[in-house]
């Protein structure tokens, strides 16, 4: 069913923020934001970690091992994993790395692993995931964007039709009742 992924994941985060908002003390929600991969064009990954409260998360580290593999990614700034010395309440750090896609096709994407203390006890989960990654060739990344501007264009030329026919008819209007009236 189309849209049943989205809803799922709609569901998971409202668990984890009612699962966060029960507990005592810092609470981590990790989400793994990815741009459009084309192979052979650098695309950045930012795994952002937020901590929803009430306490401090320390020592926190976070390790994304989805652009790992060499015959897959080749690593082109940043590092696939960073330690924070503390992420304070109702903030957030993020981890960002550029990598480049070397072959096209649906690859696997793990979620980030992270873990943290709070209080002296170590806590660990792991980031949102889109199960595969969709590497794009050239042609279908062109593709896509010729339809992206089709579409801008269809819209336009939508809008214009439908804006235009009422601007006439609201100055036509501004006229009439501008104009001087004749009495009788």
């Amino acid at each position: 069913m189309p849209g049943s992924a989205a809803v799922s994941r709609v569901a998971a985060l409202l668990l984890l923020l009612v699962a966060a908002a029960a507990s005592a003390s810092a609470s981590l929600i990790v989400h793994k934001d990815l741009a459009q991969f084309v192979r052979g064009r650098n695309a950045t990954v930012n795994v952002v970690l937020y901590n929803l409260g009430p306490g401090v998360a320390k020592n926190v580290f976070v390790e994304d091992n989805t652009f790992k593999n060499t015959s897959l990614f080749a690593a082109v700034a940043g590092k696939h994993s960073k330690k924070f010395a503390a992420i304070d309440e109702n903030s957030n750090a993020t981890l960002s790395f550029v990598v480049r896609p070397i072959v096209a096709g649906d690859l696997p994407d793990h979620p980030a692993i992270f873990k943290y203390e709070v209080d002296g006890e170590t806590r660990m989960g792991y980031s949102s995931s889109q199960a595969a990654l969709r590497v794009l060739t050239e042609e279908e990344s062109a593709h896509r964007e010729s339809r992206a501007l089709q579409w801008g264009v269809f819209f336009t030329a939508a809008a214009a039709v439908v804006v235009g026919p009422f601007y006439l008819y609201t100055q036509g209007m501004a006229a009439l009742n501008a104009a001087p009236k004749k009495q009788s």
